[in-house]
């Protein structure tokens, strides 16, 4: 019969057991929750300390305390509960195989159990009456201490000064930064349709590697209709004549003040693309059949000559290696002669259709007004640029870090996004050039000036807002997609 009870004492506290272990995992989730919350609030409570916003402040001091309470009672109730586990184990194990069975000594046990419970509540309570009432005299001292730092500021004029006229130019230039974004115009959106037609305008210079890629006469006719189409999006985009139904590159009249910049640049690269049409649709079945196998020849040919190449460097035998030579040699000149017969098939060979965007190319050297600077760090691309425009005194250079592009949180809380950051940038340096250097405004509205974008593969890399690809068409403007070419600017 008492054996009986002890194994239904035993399950009574295997189930106890069970609960209190499910209780603390549900204290440590609070504890993890509290924990957020305070952390959360500490950091509002900084941002508010930056803000000068006293009253919320306070309320943010006092859910910070409340939340530290709750922490420091849900952690005391947690070794509560792991002491009063760590009690019914031993009790457990104590009594599971006992040398001797009887009821008085199991309820000495748990009057024993239920007073040491009692005593060791009451003192974890008086410590953390204790603990609350030191935490909340530092705090106090340390609000104390901020408000007089914040009273000491808000009393000095000059810094009251220089914050309310750098405020003042900021409002101005965001004033003009959002009158760009929004209005008629979508300056975003402008971007992108810019940004994919000079994309689909510069594939035309592939246009004589495209049309020997077919397989039959049905898919070179098709082929060819494409290129065709393509060609007279191009030049129907490439004008600058304004009106309710006219555009630049798809993008409508807000281009009407750039006509004079804008015109002879876009009436060079039209007349190259009206003869490249012409050229497509002199190209007959034939002639684009013999322009294929000539391309199938230079491909075997290249690769004949590399292998040779390497089999001449491997071998060791010079009478084996002059004869690898010899036919390195006979291929050469068998590529020579396909290239010169491929340039007589003429599709575009002349084509010119850089960016626009990238300025007109002086008529002395081709060269354009922009260039990269490419190299490791440490190589002197900085230096070079400082170096030059020091020399040709021409214009300011002005440098910009392209990591200084990304919105930061001050930008988030105006709603200014990537691309408004990097017109809110520009802008703000035509005014400074303009307000405190007296650099006059030339005819078309803007300063004239060197901008240098160093470490320019970080602009807007990092974006938080927005989409960093609205600034693809940028970084293309300063860039471009080929080295070498930009090489040609050096």
């Amino acid at each position: 019969m008492l054996k009986n009870k002890l194994e239904l004492l035993t399950k009574e506290f295997t189930t106890l057991k069970e609960k209190i272990t499910a209780k603390l995992q549900q204290k440590d989730n609070t504890i993890t929750e509290t924990n957020t919350k305070l952390t959360e609030s500490n950091r509002k409570l900084e941002e508010l300390t930056k803000e000068n916003t006293a009253n919320e402040k306070e309320n943010l001091v006092k859910e910070r305390d409340r939340a530290r309470k709750n922490e420091l009672e849900l952690m005391e109730d947690t070794t509560k509960l792991e002491t009063v586990l760590d009690q019914a184990s031993s009790f457990t194990s104590e009594y599971s195989n006992p040398p001797f069975l009887n009821r008085r000594l199991m309820e000495q046990q748990k009057e024993r159990l239920t007073k040491d419970l009692e005593k060791l509540t009451q003192q974890q309570t008086e410590a953390k009456i204790e603990r609350h009432r030191q935490q909340l005299e530092k705090d106090q001292a340390e609000i104390k201490k901020q408000i007089t730092n914040l009273a000491t500021i808000l009393n000095d004029n000059t810094v009251i000064n220089n914050f309310n006229s750098q405020k003042e130019k900021n409002e101005r230039i965001v004033k003009e930064c959002k009158e760009l974004l929004s209005g008629a115009h979508n300056l975003q959106e402008d971007c992108q349709t810019l940004a994919k037609f000079f994309t689909k305008t510069s594939e035309l210079k592939n246009t004589k590697r495209k049309l020997s890629s077919f397989e039959n006469k049905e898919d070179f006719e098709n082929l060819k209709q494409d290129l065709i189409s393509q060609c007279n999006t191009s030049i129907a985009g490439l004008q600058t004549q304004t009106g309710a139904n006219t555009s630049v590159g798809g993008v409508c009249i807000i281009w009407d003040d750039f006509v004079d910049h804008l015109k002879s640049i876009l009436d060079d690269a039209r007349s190259e693309i009206e003869k490249l049409k012409r050229d497509i649709e002199r190209t007959t079945y034939d002639v684009a059949r013999k322009l294929k196998r000539l391309k199938l020849e230079e491909k075997s040919l290249q690769k004949s000559i590399e292998e040779n190449m390497k089999r001449a460097q491997n071998e060791k035998d010079p009478e084996k290696k002059r004869r690898f030579l010899i036919l390195v040699d006979d291929d050469k000149k068998k590529l020579a002669n396909n290239l010169e017969e491929q340039k007589k098939i003429r599709i575009g060979d002349n084509l010119n259709i850089d960016d626009p965007s990238r300025g007109k190319p002086d008529p002395g050297n081709k060269k354009d007004n922009n260039a990269l600077f490419y190299g490791t760090e440490g190589t002197g691309k900085t230096s070079i640029v400082r170096k030059l425009t020091y020399e040709t005194d021409c214009y300011p250079l002005v440098e910009v870090k392209g990591s200084s592009l990304s919105p930061n949180k001050l930008d988030a809380d105006i709603g200014i996004d990537a691309l408004g950051k990097f017109i809110f940038t520009l802008c703000d340096i035509e005014h400074t050039l303009e307000d405190d250097f007296g650099l006059p405004r030339e005819t078309n509205g803007e300063v004239r000036y060197i901008l240098f974008v160093d470490e320019a593969d970080l602009v807007s890399k990092d974006a938080r807002l927005g989409e960093y690809t609205y600034l693809v068409f940028l970084k293309e403007c300063m860039e471009q997609i080929s080295k070498e070419k930009q090489a040609e600017n050096l």
